[in-house]
């Protein structure tokens, strides 16, 4: 090989490490649910995602219990700024003297800003917070109320 040949290999192979790295770099994302409420308000929630250029998944399911409790999640992201996070809740209920009551929730799906960003080999943390209103209990309706925010 000669002298131009090796420069134009090595420029080619600068480009598809800046062109690619990108695409395959990945950070730690910890999402932590916090579901607050004093009654025994259950539900489960799926398809939770965040949205950078397009929305991938961060849990396909995750079983809640709204007294005080949360659950921590973490997975792998490609890196990025992410913008939104979203999610549907199922299977709402709520145990009242033993009785199982379903409840009809409020928004088939709830879409959240929240900026963050997840850098490769670093860990981002996420909070969401969700509140039920009580008073919406008394209809069998589930009504949320969502915060976001995430910890450096």
């Amino acid at each position: 090989m000669n002298s131009e040949r090796i420069f134009a290999t090595i420029i080619l192979a600068i480009i598809l490490i800046f062109a690619f790295y990108p695409l395959v770099s990945v950070g730690t994302l910890k999402v932590t649910i916090v579901a607050e409420g004093k009654l025994e308000v259950m539900g489960t929630i799926i398809d939770l995602k965040a949205y950078s250029f397009n929305w991938e998944g961060i849990a396909n399911k995750v079983n809640l219990t709204f007294m005080n409790k949360s659950e921590t999640l973490t997975v792998l992201m490609p890196t990025g700024n992410y913008e939104k996070i979203k999610f549907k809740i199922v299977n709402a209920s709520i145990n009242l003297n033993g009785n199982l009551t379903f409840l009809e929730v409020s928004q088939e799906e709830f879409i959240i800003e929240s900026s963050f960003t997840v850098k490769s080999g670093l860990e981002t943390r996420v909070i969401i917070e969700l509140k039920y209103d009580e008073g919406a209990l008394a209809q069998h309706k589930l009504d949320l109320t969502i915060k976001a925010y995430s910890l450096i």
